[in-house]
């Protein structure tokens, strides 16, 4: 069993650390120090310890990140400087913890110097909470347990963690400089379907010193604030004392069958490491036999192919159908083709968002295992590096949860490409991570589905991102609003914005913007008529979780954009 500790100016409570060491329980010890001013690296040294010497402090759960990935076993552990583990069969008792394949993190009961206990296994506090916590100082929220069992986060002091766990959730978040980052590391855990286990009969011992319980103006208390804001912009289901990792009536943050794993056991949706995901490709269509063509083409120029292609055809009249069916028969062991039936017509065809019901259609056709599903449109021609770009880009990010190509249109000869903020991923070439796409489905059939399922990713710990695909951007050869009218698409757009809830200063904002390009003034009108028409007719919203996440996005896009272009702070 490997251990790391992160250490600043812990010269002292290092020296207390060996000396108190039960000789045998770890195998190796690796300090990572955060530019100690005082000579806590040489300590380290003096008792055999590995040590990572940083240059700069960048906090505390970057250096543990960066520590983690320099260890090598499934499970390692994580250590504050100022716990002593005197017994070494404490190490062997909590490893028996993850015979349940589904533990992700595990933590002993701490003892104070005092010979009290500390809470180290809490409840997640409301911001109320929290500053009456640090009023009074009592333990509100603390749980007691008088055996194992799972708990909704222990304090990051002592954890041992799953490392395929870890991966999966991509470690701590670096953004919480110190203070918050053990409680949305135990969150996002508990979202991506991993237990947090605590064993109160296990002990070791801290010489905890409560930093951030001093007066408001000193910098602990103030480091400790600004990190429970960013927590409760990321789980803002627990601003009103609701668990984030715990479906909401509407099923927000179902959770349904059990996330991919790094190591395989037999389960079908296991991915052993090494192994390249599984990728599957729906791609629906209706009447596109002027744009089929060069699709199925750019899917077999791929330099790695997909590994399942299910074609659903949503009622085509044209030759689609024909289309497909040949693509299938050339590919009999990777292609399939489903018909649906033909939709009524309607006044507006994206109303019901009968493109995400065919897409669900498509998911539900697939043979196990799959680790990646993409919906892809019909009208799309795609960069010959897609899927091969998608796995690495995957493979590599265990915290990204949706991505795809950014896309071009060809213009007079040349391709340009159509913009969007980097963390949305546009409807037309989106690929889920299995684990991500099971956790917030099912999606609402209508206008803005397609940015809901965003929101819901990054309110649930997920990255969401578009990227520049190695062999150029995917061609979209029916440009948005081509079909219907560019006038008709801004007015969706401004209808999606009321549905996800946008904050009002962005939809203006987002007005003003569109505004500047053609046609113009008309742009803007019609993006604030589309808003304006979601308001007045009542039209259906996401829950208000994700409206509350989208808001606070907003913001902090706006605040950053300000402090771009005019230095503005507050």
């Amino acid at each position: 069993m490997e251990c790391v500790i992160v250490s600043y100016a812990s010269a002292e409570d290092l020296r207390g650390f060996a000396e108190d060491l039960a000789p045998g329980t770890f195998s190796r010890v690796l300090v990572v120090d955060n530019a100690s001013p005082d000579n806590s690296v040489q300590v380290a040294r003096s008792y055999g310890f590995d040590v990572l010497a940083r240059t700069a402090n960048d906090g505390f759960g970057a250096a543990a990140n960066e520590g983690i990935r320099r260890t090598s076993g499934e499970l390692v552990t994580l250590l504050n400087p100022d716990v002593h583990v005197r017994d070494a069969s404490l190490m062997l008792a909590l490893e028996r913890q993850f015979e349940d394949d589904r533990v992700g993190l595990a933590a002993p009961a701490l003892m104070l110097p005092r010979g009290t206990a500390q809470d180290s296994a809490r409840q997640i506090p409301t911001p109320r909470q929290l500053l009456q916590r640090r009023r009074t100082g009592r333990d509100i929220g603390a749980l007691r347990p008088g055996q194992a069992e799972e708990v909704p986060w222990v304090v990051g002091a002592f954890m041992m963690v799953r490392r395929s766990a870890f991966e999966q959730v991509g470690g701590f978040d670096p953004r919480y400089f110190l203070y918050f980052e053990d409680v949305d590391l135990c969150t996002r855990m508990r979202i991506g379907g991993w237990k947090v286990r605590y064993d109160p009969e296990q002990l070791a011992y801290h010489q905890h010193r409560a930093a951030s319980r001093v007066g408001f103006a000193r910098r602990p208390t103030r480091l400790h604030m600004r990190s429970a804001a960013r927590f409760y912009r990321r789980h803002p289901r627990a601003i009103v004392g609701l668990d984030p990792a715990r479906p909401s009536k509407d099923r927000m943050l179902a959770l349904r069958g059990r996330p991919a794993r790094a190591t395989s056991d037999g389960d079908p949706h296991t991915v052993s490491s090494g192994t390249p995901l599984r990728v599957a490709l729906v791609i629906s269509f209706q009447n596109e036999a002027e744009h089929l063509p060069r699709l199925l083409a750019s899917l077999d120029a791929q330099t790695e192919p997909a590994d399942q292609v299910i074609l659903v055809d949503d009622g085509s009249t044209d030759h689609s159908n024909a289309l497909a069916a040949e693509f299938a028969r050339r590919h009999p062991a990777t292609a399939q083709v489903l018909s649906r039936e033909r939709r009524p017509a309607v006044s507006d065809r994206l109303a019901d968002a009968p493109e995400l019901s065919a897409f669900v259609s498509g998911v539900a056709a697939l043979a196990e295992p799959w680790d990646v599903v993409a919906k892809i449109d019909g009208d799309l021609a795609l960069s010959d590096t897609l899927v091969a770009d998608v796995r690495h880009r995957l493979t590599a990010d265990p915290g990204l949860g949706i991505t795809g190509s950014y896309l071009a249109v060809e213009e007079g000869g040349t391709r340009r490409r159509e913009q969007h903020p980097a963390e949305h991923v546009r409807g037309p070439n989106k690929f889920y991570r299995r684990s991500c796409y099971e956790q917030i489905t099912p999606l609402p059939t209508q206008l803005g589905w397609d940015t809901f399922d965003d929101l819901r990713a990054r309110a649930a710990g997920w990255r969401t991102a578009s990227f520049a695909a190695t062999g150029g951007d995917t061609l979209h050869l029916r440009p948005t609003g081509a079909h219907d009218g560019r006038l008709r698409a801004y007015r969706r757009w401004g209808l999606c914005a009321w549905a996800y809830g946008a904050h009002p200063l962005a939809v203006v904002l987002g007005a003003v913007r569109r505004s500047t390009r053609a046609p113009y003034a008309l742009a803007g009108i019609h993006y604030l008529w589309g808003w304006y028409g979601g308001w007045a007719q009542g039209y259906p919203r996401i829950e208000s979780e994700t409206r509350a996440f989208a808001r606070a996005e907003d913001l902090r896009r706006i605040r950053s954009e300000l402090q771009r272009v005019i230095g503005f702070r507050y």
